[in-house]
């Protein structure tokens, strides 16, 4: 048996465990010694996936769990009720590590057994598991780095003297959340209210009033509710005509709000097929306002989207992140397919900023000939000193398409440092087809830069007379003429009036029409 069946197994296995667990948490009271053997035997059946320091993640889906992308035990219908009932509370992502206890199994449980309105009502499970110090379970987050670093935080922290981590459900089932017809009624209330106040007393007290109403109708019913809200506190954290008190209350509202599970239900509501564009752009803004928060859950759900559509939206969302996106989609650079690969680099480009510069270069000698060309096009939206220099040294390439674009490009950016590179190709004395393609896409640039510098190269290619080649050469002489009339050196003027009588037709036509052009340019 391969490797893979084998650690499917024991993945099958350990969650079995967890259900046995669950089973008991529900039929024994508080504090049972069942409920310490049902978690030690639970943690058995994790040991031996979590032995030699290994840790274990786990996708969560509606009805199944991935590992490394492979569904778990398919068409067991334990283990697919189990990922369901996950699921509904908002959990995504599994993380489990390795010096995982039974007392954290017994917690995790414990807290996965309340209803999700009232997960909900305290910030989501994660939040749940801060609080009574779970350090071994994480839900909702995969990078190990970001795993620890927020471990080492809570670690730090002293533990109240009187701390019982049970007390949070005990606290729960006492005071359970308020009926949903009522929340979604003063939610509603409320975001009605939030442009009216006048009075900054009463902004904060609404505010506080507002976050745990958000968190308690998470529900697709209230898509469009919650969204609104979010839309507005956005609104309010950005507006300079506002008081600093009011924005930054308004930022710390949203603060508060943003969990990983408030991200995931954004980003659901984002990739509905219902929502509409204004509304697509609308939480396309506020998930990059969130950039923080939002920008490696993008990045998740875009290198596991399938639908071409969805995946502009994500792409949308992470460019308005901004820079700090860009290290997040440097490592789905890593991705082998090129439809990923493609997005990211889009979305470099997109953000134009110079640190994207540290992760592009490399892609310009991709094997895929699309992503080398992907990859031009973003440099170009980059631009800058460095990114001429790529695309001079990308134009000597051997592959067609990759030196059309960066020379392509270089016009696009008007880019006068690149005219000495762009003269030397005029003057290469081979005549090949090759070499009048690749003189012809320099001669496209220069028309876009307009250099006059240009000029003598391009004198020279219009007297000179070639019987070799006389059609393709003709099309040179006619590019070059157009070239004159884009820079619109009055200087040129009688040599474009000698050429309206040459021999060529063409030719004349293109000196006729440059020297209108040379009148616009006037």
């Amino acid at each position: 048996m391969s490797a893979a069946p084998i650690v499917h197994n024991l993945i099958a296995d350990a969650l079995t465990g967890m259900v046995k667990q669950i089973k008991a948490v529900r039929y024994y009271p508080s504090g049972h010694p069942a409920l310490e053997t049902a978690a030690r035997e639970c943690l058995q059946g994790f040991q031996p996936l979590l032995s030699e320091g290994s840790h274990l993640s786990l996708d969560v889906r509606k009805d199944r769990f991935l590992f490394k992308g492979q569904p778990i035990a398919k068409g067991n219908q334990l283990l697919d009720q189990l990922a369901k009932f996950c699921f509904a509370r908002r959990i995504n992502y599994l993380t489990i590590l390795n010096d995982l206890t039974a007392q954290d199994l017994n917690f995790f449980v414990q807290f996965l057994n309340l209803p999700p309105v009232s997960i909900q009502q305290c910030g989501g499970i994660q939040s749940i598991l801060e609080k009574a110090r779970v350090k071994t379970l994480w839900v909702n987050q995969k990078d190990l780095d970001v795993i620890f670093e927020q471990r080492q935080v809570l670690e730090q922290e002293p533990p109240p003297a009187d701390q019982d981590p049970m007390a949070i459900v005990t606290d729960l089932e006492n005071n359970p959340p308020q009926p949903e017809d009522h929340e979604v009624c003063d939610l509603n209330k409320l975001v009605g209210q939030m442009d009216q106040l006048s009075d900054f007393a009463s902004y904060c007290a609404l505010l506080e009033d507002l976050v745990p109403a958000i968190r308690l109708n998470m529900t697709d019913a209230n898509r469009g509710l919650i969204f609104r809200a979010f839309w507005t506190l956005c609104r309010h954290a950005t507006e300079l005509q506002r008081a600093d008190d009011w924005r930054m209350q308004a930022q710390h509202a949203l603060g508060e709000l943003t969990t990983a599970d408030m991200i995931d239900y954004l980003i659901d509501t984002l990739l509905r097929d219902d929502i509409g564009e204004n509304s697509q752009q609308a939480l396309c803004k506020i998930l990059g306002y969130l950039r923080v928060k939002s920008v490696k859950r993008l990045a998740e759900r875009l290198s596991a989207e399938s639908h071409s559509p969805r995946r502009k939206r994500l792409c949308d969302a992470l460019t308005l992140c901004g820079p700090e996106a860009i290290p997040t989609l440097a490592q789905l650079l890593q991705d082998n397919r090129s439809e990923f690969l493609r997005c990211a680099i889009i979305v470099l480009g997109d953000i134009r900023d110079e640190k994207a510069l540290d992760h592009l270069p490399p892609l310009l000698r991709h094997k895929d000939p699309h992503i080398r060309r992907e990859t031009i096009r973003a440099l170009a939206k980059i631009g800058g000193p460095d990114v001429i220099n790529l695309l001079v040294n990308t134009a000597e390439s051997g592959d067609q398409g990759q030196r059309r674009q960066a020379l392509l490009s270089l016009g696009a950016l008007r880019a006068a440092t690149a005219v000495p590179a762009l003269r030397n190709i005029l003057k290469r004395p081979n005549w090949s087809h090759r070499t009048l393609e690749l003189k012809k896409d320099a001669l496209k640039a220069l028309a876009e830069i307009r250099a006059p510098e240009a000029i003598p190269e391009l004198i020279k290619i219009i007297d000179r007379k070639n019987l070799f080649y006389p059609k393709v050469y003709e099309d040179l002489r006619i590019a070059a003429v157009t070239v004159l009339g884009e820079i619109g050196e009055r200087s040129c003027s009688s040599l474009l009036e000698r050429l309206l009588s040459d021999k060529s037709t063409s030719v004349a036509r293109a000196a006729a029409l440059a020297i209108k052009q040379m009148e616009k340019v006037d």
